[in-house]
């Protein structure tokens, strides 16, 4: 018979003697004598041998019986079991001769079901893995949603399977979900004949939160917008409350309020000031009933120097330049410098003999007539740009006396030699 059978599958055990002679074959279970059932079918009947078959036992009984009445035939007592419950050993006994066969049931399990990101911790939006793994089966491992079998495959976006087999005697199937949604809420069960495991996945039962309050600073007489996100509020329009500088927010006709709805059951309350000056600077707070968060916007200001070169720097070959400029506004503007050369204008970061003190400080070392020109700060912020120009202007330096050499002693009557070492002239 069959050393191993699966849970719930039935088998087949026989008994075959020889010579054909018709005994009673009685069969036990764990030496326990097993009746005629439901379950436990017993029959017993002549069969020819198989002349060709190379079945050492067979062969035994050729040898041992000679040439009878019924040397052609055997006498094959059959038990059929129509379920399996349990590991068991069956023996079949014919008089004083007992022949067995251990019977091994597999039985099918679930070990484990697991999910990543934890179940209570994934989010609208978010991917999830289910990740199964079985035993003592090798039936497929199917996965049903709400009692329905999943599909996989090219036709079923966002939905993958694999399958491996971690160790022996084991199998491992997981899926993978991209993007989770409404519709992917539901109980979801790794099963196997004779054994499954579940996992409830409820994104509409998450609480109420507040994400956050977003915003950006505005342009005198500009569109200013603030916008407070929340995510799985039972009522979006309830409980929420706009405070501006910690006062509740009057709602006059300078603002107006919206809600819109977001995807993964985010909602976006939204405060708009049609035409915002300087008195709607200041910190905006978004209050709700599962917290509040806060932003400070700021109109723009455009660059203003409050530090400007002089329109004109002259200095001498060999000498080290430094210009300097600084600007206010909001945002803080940015400080560069550039050069006019053939028409355009060139930024000085890009130049050798140029080092940049502080933004706003740079200095431009041993000058030569070449880094003669124009020159011009620019104060660049959201709210605009501005620049200012100077002109360098390389001298030479004034001539002077480097040197002069006469000799200490003449002869009366010999040619004097006196020569002058000048520097700039």
């Amino acid at each position: 018979g069959p050393r191993d059978v699966q849970y719930g599958d039935p088998a087949i055990i026989t008994c075959t003697v020889y010579p054909a002679w018709p005994v009673k074959v009685t069969w036990y279970r764990n030496d326990v004598e097993i009746p005629r059932s439901d379950r436990f079918y017993i029959q017993s009947a002549a069969a020819e041998l198989d002349d060709n078959s190379d079945n050492e036992e067979q062969g035994r009984y050729d040898n041992d019986v000679g040439n009878g009445e019924n040397n052609n035939k055997v006498w094959v007592a059959t038990l059929q079991i129509l379920s399996n419950a349990k590991n068991s050993r069956l023996t079949g006994k014919r008089f004083s001769e007992q022949f067995g066969t251990t019977h091994k049931i597999l039985v099918a399990q679930v070990e484990s079901l697991t999910a990543e990101p934890n179940i209570d911790l994934v989010e609208y939006g978010d991917s999830l893995t289910f990740t199964c793994t079985v035993s003592g089966t090798d039936d497929e491992i199917l996965w049903l949603k709400d009692g329905s079998q999943m599909e996989f495959g090219f036709g079923v976006p966002g939905r993958q399977r694999y399958t491996s087999e971690p160790l022996p005697g084991q199998r491992t199937s997981t899926i993978h979900i991209e993007s989770l949604s409404f519709s992917d809420n539901g109980q979801y069960v790794c099963y196997v004949p004779g054994a499954s495991k579940n996992i409830l996945i409820n994104l509409e039962g998450r609480p109420s939160r507040l994400i956050g309050v977003t915003g950006s600073d505005f342009a005198e007489f500009d569109y200013a917008s603030i916008a407070c996100r929340t995510k799985y509020a039972k009522d979006p329009e309830e409980g929420v409350e706009w405070l501006f500088e910690g006062s509740p927010l009057f709602m006059e006709s300078a603002f107006e309020r919206s809600i819109l709805h977001e995807d993964h059951n985010v909602t976006v309350h939204e405060l708009i000031i049609a035409s915002a000056w300087t008195r709607h600077e200041g910190t905006y707070t978004c209050r709700t009933p599962y917290g509040e968060d806060s932003i400070k916007i700021y109109m723009y200001q455009s660059p203003i120097f409050d530090l400007r070169p002089l329109d004109e720097h002259e200095a001498l070959v060999g000498d080290e330049v430094q210009f300097t400029c600084s600007a206010t506004g909001h945002p803080e503007p940015l400080i560069s410098w550039e050069k006019q050369q053939d028409g355009s204008w060139i930024s000085l970061a890009d130049m050798e003999n140029v080092k940049i003190d502080t933004p706003g400080v740079i200095s431009l070392g041993f000058v030569t007539k070449k880094d003669e020109g124009l020159y011009r700060c620019l104060a660049t912020s959201a709210a605009g740009t501005v620049a200012t120009p100077t002109k360098l202007i390389i001298k030479p330096p004034p001539p002077k006396v480097w040197e002069v050499l006469i000799p200490d002693n003449v002869i009366e009557g010999s040619t004097l030699n006196i020569t002058c070492v000048t520097q700039n002239w």
